[in-house]
């Protein structure tokens, strides 16, 4: 062990050779934390080399007045151990240790070792030392030891695709006192015996500060599973059954429940009736309910209009097949305090059920009705009714036409919308044209699939400059658009030099024929690539048009199987300073637009945390040497169908 110590930084560097040893990290963590409080130094770190497998600590303290703020990252993506239960005291006891630290980023595990590990582990603290964590494939039989110490700060609980019984997970939530939102997503085992929540398992009367319960695509829940969960959780605000077996047919309800004496409630069934009593018995606070993807018809939803306290403003009718107009009308004339409303793939919605939407629901503000298809244009004017909406998704609807234009110049859309959902839709230039100049404080736009051209795509970067996110994958755009020079050079006129040019080259000189039918295309490309990188040199940024350069917020960026994007764009369009999420996958970008990413002056291009060069045949470990290392804060990595060992 070394240490090594100076005016501004404080590091210990500590070699390990074997890995069944890698616990005593715990102890070595404790010991920098004492050392780097008594230095009062302004920074302290501690590094780990590279012979621990994919295993990194960072620790950073600062000075602030007389109080010593810590803040910590730990990672530990594809960590794998030989010892199952080193790797599991391990994991646990930094996330223990960790809860007094001031600000906690992540701990991600994976599969600790081939022969049943406990799946992913990841977890997130903010400032006020609230942790939410997430349980996938689990079996946790091996993670109760040290859940005591971490239990009392968790608000945010998932299981998902969960292996544990129900004893382990009464266990691990009777110590859960601050839970706020529980989920249980396609987690069959702990339902199956049918005794989970039960008082013979244990005490769970600490849940009653649960506000949010999502128990979603169970194929065992049951009425009286669900009724002790409704015992212990009587503060419920949002209720999800999204994906459950909900039995809705009355001769289900006589099978079960024959008869009112000796009533007890079925543990082999699902039924609405019993759905709707919690839902009347939690009806003073609950707010929120989620229908998606179930069986339910407009029998139930006209059951819900019977509930006389209920005043809903969150309902999730997603992929709800089964309702019909009386059903639709019946609750958007009951509830008509509903902000946000979700229908999409509802078949059965026409223009008279759209039209009652948008004239009931005054205060709706987030509206999904996406690959909706019984809507004509004749409903779809009654849109520019929600003058409060700020999310709009209609995306794949088939519902536009050329006169949609002419409504939208006449009436306008909210002023108040930030998120825009065009995908799949099939309008035109001057359609996008009139909605990027009305709706200038866009944050979100997806326009992926939809007929836009270079010259369509220039009234984006002119005009929404205040995008966070922008997803334009599946179009014709190419490098003129990105880079600005679609209004300066015309795309005749850059092919019109290409071919001088290429009638310039010695036609005589030595190559090898591809016999393939695209090699004239390929040519082309290339000639096109080499001339207007050349005019992108000489051009003044003066005379350039609007470029994606002009979006400086903007977060994500997705340009995905847009085949006509090439190096030059990451060469001169790409100067971000806070982008995290960018794919470019199936573009036709080489180990040169890979290095130009990262050759831009520091901090532009530095902040990308996911990338996906997936299907970019065009790479080699060359450009990813060149790329990585610079990438600093880069999480998430997809190379699909990338052959980059060469």
């Amino acid at each position: 062990m070394q240490y090594f110590s100076t005016a501004a930084n404080f590091k210990i560097l500590w070699n390990l050779s074997s890995t069944k040893k890698i616990v005593k990290l715990w102890l070595l963590y404790q010991d920098f934390l004492v050392a780097a409080k008594e230095s009062r130094l302004s920074q302290a770190a501690l590094l780990i080399p590279k012979n621990i497998p994919a295993f990194s600590v960072q620790v950073k303290a600062r000075k602030a007045g007389k109080a010593f703020a810590l803040s910590c990252h730990i990672d530990l993506p594809l960590c794998y151990f030989r010892d199952q239960e080193y790797g599991h005291a391990l994991l646990l006891k930094i996330i223990v240790g960790m809860t007094n630290i001031r600000t906690f980023v992540s701990v991600e595990k994976k599969t600790i070792c081939s022969s049943g590990g406990f799946g992913v582990i990841s977890g997130e603290l903010d400032g006020s030392t609230n942790i939410s964590l997430e349980f996938s494939g689990a079996e946790g039989e091996k993670i109760f030891s040290h859940w005591k110490c971490l239990a009392n700060h968790i608000k945010y609980l998932t299981f998902i695709k969960c292996n544990m019984n129900e004893r382990t997970i009464g266990n691990l939530l009777s110590y859960c006192t601050s839970l706020v939102n529980l989920t249980i997503d396609d987690s069959d085992y702990p339902f199956m015996t049918g005794r989970i929540f039960s008082e013979s398992i244990c005490n769970l009367n600490n849940l009653a500060t649960v506000r949010r319960l999502e128990i979603q695509s169970s194929q065992y829940l049951s009425d009286a599973i669900l009724m002790r969960i409704s015992n212990i959780m009587p503060n419920l605000e949002h209720f999800s059954l999204s994906g459950d077996q909900i039995t809705f047919h009355p001769a289900i309800w006589k099978r079960f429940y024959p008869s009112r004496q000796n009533f007890k409630y079925s543990d082999s069934v699902l039924t609405f009736k019993i759905v709707q009593n919690i839902i009347e018995l939690r009806s003073e606070t609950l707010t929120s309910i989620d229908f998606s993807r179930t069986q339910i018809g407009s029998d139930g939803l006209i059951a819900l209009c019977k509930i006389p306290d209920l005043k809903l403003t969150v309902l999730n009718l997603e992929g709800c097949k089964n309702i019909s107009q009386p059903g639709f009308e019946a609750i958007f004339s009951d509830q008509t305090g509903i902000i946000d409303l979700n229908i999409n793939f509802c078949s059965n919605i026409t223009d008279s059920i759209f039209r009652d939407i948008c004239l009931r629901l005054e205060r709706l503000k987030k509206f999904s009705f996406r690959k909706v298809s019984g809507i004509t244009l004749c409903g779809l004017e009654c849109i520019t009714l929600l003058k409060e909406v700020r999310y709009l998704d209609m995306g794949y609807s088939d519902i536009f036409h050329d006169r949609q234009t002419q409504i939208v110049r006449e009436k306008s859309l909210s002023a108040h919308l930030t998120h825009l959902d065009l995908g799949g839709l099939a309008f035109g230039q001057s359609f996008l044209k009139l909605i990027s100049a009305q709706l200038k404080g866009l944050q979100y736009l997806n326009i992926q699939s939809c007929p836009v051209n270079d010259s369509m795509f220039a009234e984006i970067t002119s005009n929404l400059l205040k995008l966070n996110v922008l997803k334009v994958a599946y179009l014709s755009i190419s490098d003129q658009a990105l880079t600005g020079v679609a209004r300066v050079v015309a795309s005749d006129e850059v092919d019109n030099k290409s071919d001088v040019q290429n009638r310039s080259i010695d036609e005589n000189r030595h190559r090898i024929p591809l016999g393939l039918g695209y090699e004239e295309v390929i040519k082309t490309q290339a000639r096109r690539k080499r001339v207007l990188k050349k005019t992108l040199e000489t051009l003044s940024p003066d005379v350039a048009g609007p470029s994606l350069n002009n979006l400086k917020r903007l977060k994500e960026l997705d340009l995905s199987h847009c085949v006509l994007v090439s190096d030059l764009s990451l060469m001169f369009a790409f100067k971000f300073f806070c982008l995290k999420t960018l794919s470019i996958a199936k573009c036709n970008i080489t180990d040169e637009g890979l290095e130009s990413l990262v050759a831009q002056p520091m901090p532009l291009n530095r902040t990308i945390e996911e990338l996906d060069l997936s299907e970019c045949t065009g790479i080699t470990d060359r450009g990813l040497c060149k790329l990585l290392p610079e990438l600093k804060r880069l999480r998430k990595l997809k190379l699909a169908v990338t052959h980059f060992f060469k």
